[in-house]
């Protein structure tokens, strides 16, 4: 009779100690996991090798049966069945699994890969726990799955031994290296897990004294997560149910510390986020979710000296915050939450007399710096008497700053506004969307153009930072578009912003900085750039949301800047050139996505679904997809969607006009006139006549273009006149005119025309050399050569201008 001894198994092999002849086993009875029950291999089919001291070696070379759940060998009888071989009643066959720890997470997590069966997982963690050829890291982690599984089951009688095993590998945490896979220290990440559980189990299993044991040595242990972020993930977690204890116990104090703790852990954790894996932005997610709600509790208690109304219940806290997915687990542990916190709980005490806060004063530009430099207890203001009250809180020579105050406890908005074409705007951007949420806001209105650039910028920005602390000290997040995203981008780490939630902003009009940035060198002309560098104007503690038109080079080139100094979310709204903001209203997004921003809880996944699916609807996403397809040389695809676009826009009874649907209209324009498609350019320009916003001088000089294509010439000159009179100092008109004029062959006329507008078209030297030509070719050699000396007089450093003087009238000139 043979005799089987211990058995381990590695990766590849099988070792067992056996007692008798070997040459007896016939073959081995195998329990693979998730396979059949019971399979029988020949020892042939085995690779065997005999070892010293009795032990015999099995080579499994089929990689199907592992990992294995049984094995044991087993004897042929003569009558062709099999027999067992004798076993001590107290030794366990069971295959001791090695593990990695890629494999262990695959089991575990990976979809494709994972199992679903819970008992077979219990299975491959114990024996993952109990084999002596897997590390201590991978211990560890079966230990936390296996008591993770025994809390979801709420299996009572598992706690103890979950709790043992906790136990044992918190023993293990000192052997761990200092690093170790995605997360730097593991073993501060790993002692901090194991705590975690430990006090989840001593939680399910109603021990306050405990638990509030568990909840001190994790609170101690908050020390080094800047050194390992990941460890936010459960640190935050465990911290933001002290906080819910200590406040229902009437803790006022203790929750308070724990609250502005879980704070303060996500904060830190989150400046180390450019420096870590993806892998780790979960863990950080969600340790911003806990440090939002510890936000909302703190402002509660600040207000009412209570949590009564913040949302934070023990079944919230349990549901969103416990790791937990099972629903019955969670309604186990709110029940449990509820009785820890009345075990603890001191006598009632009577309420606090209320503050009796009388309202504050106006406050003008002087009187808001002054208590904001002697940081004046007198700026807390009662919340009551400022709601509804439009109140301007600065008015400088640039930059004028009003406050509307509304009901949105934690968060105040800075909106800055965008560019205007005749500044200053008579309300702040997005005022009405954010007074009809109900969010508290400050409005930042420039006066001129200047692209933030006034000398009043620093005094706007304290005086801002003063009313902030008159409504409590609230989470400051910088909105606004264009200019107003440049101004919420640079305006974001003097106020101490959480966020910046920018839509199609600049990096800089400084041509030193953007020199390829030609768009707005109108107000260029007029400002002096001051201020520090971007890179030391911009931060936020969570993120910086930048939406934008992925294929939108004028404002592509911006992002990437921006992301050179910043790390930003950049959510890709594509085809909607720099209309960012009213083609998400377009498709009913705007209001929901950029209050989603405001509060942080904007998921860009979502966002992506979201915009995709509603893009169709509005006409300004295929009148982009033609601008971007002309651009790239595919006409007749280009043509297909502007004609699209246009049919939208005129089915369209809604009666909306504004700037971004005169724009969509004279970019087909461009397209049809490009193409020489004059009679289709004319109909269109027809048909939106009565429908124009503005814009109406460059629809003119396309329906002169048009009109000089079909043969029409003096129709055409009538209308490049009118559009030279609606905007005389446009430079695109000057070269349209000339090349209609050298059509027209009216010398006549031509010269009367430039005399009438000699004084604009000698403003830029691509003019003076179109007209110079078209003079000359005339014969109006005296006008062109006076016209010529003029501009080269004004721009002696062009090369194009000298050059074309050259060729136009010899090398002398």
């Amino acid at each position: 009779m043979l005799i089987v001894g211990p058995a381990s198994i590695s990766a590849k092999h099988i070792t067992m100690e056996i007692g008798g002849p070997a040459s007896e086993i016939a073959c081995f009875e195998l329990q693979v996991v998730g396979g059949k029950p019971k399979r029988r291999l020949s020892i042939e089919a085995v690779a065997n090798e005999a070892l010293e001291n009795g032990r015999i070696r099995l080579i499994f070379n089929t990689p199907e049966l592992r990992p294995l759940r049984a094995v044991k060998p087993v004897l042929k009888t003569p009558e062709g069945g099999f027999q067992d071989i004798a076993v001590p009643k107290n030794f366990d066959l069971d295959n001791l699994l090695p593990i990695s720890l890629n494999d262990l997470r695959k089991i575990v997590f990976h979809r494709a890969s994972r199992t679903s069966r819970p008992e077979t997982l219990t299975f491959i963690m114990d024996q993952v726990y109990r084999s002596p050829e897997n590390g201590k890291f991978e211990r560890i982690e079966a230990a936390k799955i296996l008591a993770y599984q025994a809390l979801e089951n709420i299996e009572v009688d598992a706690f103890s031994i979950a709790g043992a095993r906790i136990d044992k590998a918190l023993g293990w945490v000192p052997e761990l290296p200092d690093e170790y896979g995605v997360a730097k220290t593991s073993r501060y990440q790993s002692r901090i897990s194991l705590l975690y559980v430990r006090y989840l189990l001593d939680l399910f299993q109603d021990n306050a004294a405990a638990v509030d044991k568990d909840l001190r040595l994790i609170f101690e242990s908050a020390g080094f997560v800047k050194e390992c972020p990941i460890a936010a993930y459960n640190l935050t977690l465990a911290l933001l149910s002290a906080g819910l204890i200590a406040s229902g116990r009437g803790d006022v104090a203790g929750a308070q510390t724990a609250w502005s703790k879980v704070i303060e852990l996500f904060r830190a954790a989150a400046a180390s986020m450019p420096s870590i894996k993806p892998a780790t932005f979960t863990e950080l997610t969600v340790a911003l979710d806990a440090a939002k709600q510890a936000s909302w509790a703190l402002e509660e208690l600040r207000i009412r000296r209570s949590i009564e109304k913040n949302g934070l219940t023990p079944e919230k806290l349990a549901r969103e915050f416990s790791r937990l997915r099972n629903g019955n687990a969670c309604s186990f542990m709110a029940q449990r939450l509820r009785s820890v916190i009345a075990q603890g709980a001191a006598p009632a005490a009577p309420p606090p007399k209320k503050a009796v806060l009388t309202p504050a004063p106006r406050m003008t530009a002087q009187t808001s710096m002054d208590l904001f430099d002697k940081g004046s207890s007198s700026m807390r203001v009662a919340r009551s008497s400022m709601v509804d009250e439009r109140t301007e809180i600065f008015d400088g020579a640039g930059i004028r700053v009003v406050a509307v105050p509304r009901n949105s406890p934690g968060l105040l908005v800075v909106s800055f506004t965008g560019r205007d074409h005749a500044p200053p705007a008579e309300i702040g951007a997005g005022e009405g969307f954010l007074t009809k949420n109900d969010v508290d806001a400050v409005h930042v209105i420039s006066k001129q153009n200047h692209w933030w650039n006034t000398p009043d910028w620093s005094e706007a920005l304290k005086a801002i930072a003063a009313y902030a602390v008159t409504r409590g000290g609230p989470e400051i997040v910088t909105y606004g578009s264009s200019m107003g995203g440049h101004g919420a981008l640079v305006a974001s780490k003097p106020l101490g912003a959480a966020r910046v939630v920018a839509y199609a902003p600049q990096f800089s009009v400084d041509p030193k900085l953007v020199p390829w940035e030609k768009r707005w060198l109108s107000d260029v002309k007029s400002i002096k750039f001051m201020g520090a560098p971007f890179a030391d104007s911009v931060a936020a503690t969570d993120c910086i949301f930048i939406f934008s038109d992925p294929f939108f080079e004028a404002d592509q080139r911006h992002v990437m800047e921006i992301s050179r100094h910043a790390p930003i979310r950049h959510l890709r709204v594509a085809f909607a050139d720099h209309d960012v903001s009213r083609v998400l209203s377009d498709c009913g997004l705007l209001s929901k996505i950029t209050l989603q921003a405001l509060r942080g809880e904007l998921s860009v996944s979502e966002f992506l679904r979201s915009y995709r699916a509603h893009r169709g609807r509005t006409a300004l996403v295929y009148g982009g997809v033609s601008r971007l397809l002309h651009q790239r040389k595919h006409i007749d695809p280009a043509l297909a969607f502007g004609r699209r676009a246009f049919e939208m826009l005129v089915a369209d009874k809604s009666g909306k006009a504004n700037a971004e649907r005169d724009r969509l209209v004279t970019g087909y324009l461009e397209l049809l006139v490009d193409q020489k498609r004059a009679e289709d350019a004319l109909s269109v320009s027809e048909q939106w006549r009565d429908r124009r916003s503005g814009r109406h001088f460059v629809f003119r000089r396309l329906e002169a273009q048009a009109l000089a294509q079909s043969g029409q010439t003096q129709a055409a000159c009538d209308e490049i006149e009118r559009a030279m009179a609606e905007r005389p100092s446009e430079r695109t008109t000057h070269t349209i005119a000339a090349e209609i004029f050298q059509k027209s062959d009216d010398a006549h006329r031509t010269l009367e025309f430039f005399q009438r507008h000699e004084g604009d078209l000698s403003r830029y030297p691509a003019s003076i050399i179109a007209f110079v030509r078209l003079l000359q070719n005339y014969g109006h050699m005296a006008v062109a050569e006076q016209l010529l000396m003029k501009g080269a007089a004004s721009s002696p450093k062009d090369e194009k201008a000298m050059k074309s003087a050259r060729k136009l009238f010899g090398a002398e000139t």
